[in-house]
């Protein structure tokens, strides 16, 4: 009776034994394979953030292509009650303000009342300056001819000396006449003044008068 009982006893200690190594060898394994697991899980975590961030750098990349493709570099004529008049490169998003700026700003006679400052450029623009009590000329700017030419109307009273030698026939010393005659009389009061400057007769007058305004 007591073999019986001594077997049966040794055979659960056996059983505990083998429960415990089991018990040993999972918690074990457990450990051993924990590290990966969470490791791999990070790196799944990561893959929409790197892709999010390789769609944002392409957004920003197409964003500039297109900004560069939608402007561009042309010349305007800034003419009038500027400092420095003169043709000045300026970009298609940029406004008259730019322009004006460009041109040394506006002098202190200007009557910026008339001149629409948030206007857009465009390429071969003629933009003018009016000064104080000075009615801007409607034909004033780039008149297309039939010829393909362009007809420009100038401002005896605001002109600048590189401005009216863009007229017919009038040179360095023509140029400095008229503005010699305009600081004796105050100005010009009207267009046909311009054949009492020695050197203008009425074949010569009738050849600009279309490009001159008052």
């Amino acid at each position: 009776m007591l073999d019986i009982f001594d077997l049966i006893k040794g055979k659960s200690t056996l059983v505990k034994q083998i429960g415990a190594a089991i018990l040993i060898i999972m918690i074990g394994a457990v450990y051993l394979l924990w590290p990966r697991h969470e490791q791999s899980a990070k790196g799944i975590q990561s893959i929409p953030s790197t892709q999010t961030s390789q769609s944002i750098l392409h957004s920003e990349s197409r964003e500039k292509s297109t900004s560069k493709q939608t402007s561009a570099v042309i010349m305007v004529d800034v003419k009038g009650a500027v400092n420095k008049p003169g043709v000045y490169q300026v970009d298609t998003s940029e406004r008259v303000q730019t322009a004006i700026l460009k041109a040394g700003g506006q002098r202190a006679e200007a009557d910026m009342n008339q001149v629409n400052l948030a206007q857009r450029l465009t390429d071969g623009q003629v933009l003018y300056v009016p000064v104080k009590g000075e009615q801007v000329p409607t034909n004033y700017g780039t008149e297309a001819l039939s010829s393909g030419q362009t007809k420009i109307a100038i401002n005896l009273n605001t002109a600048t000396k590189e401005e009216l030698q863009n007229l017919e026939g009038i040179g360095e010393k023509k140029a400095d006449q008229i503005l010699d005659y305009r600081q004796e009389h105050g100005g010009f009061k009207s267009i046909e003044e311009l054949k009492s400057i020695s050197g203008i007769g009425v074949k010569r007058f009738e050849a600009i008068k279309d490009q001159l305004a008052i």
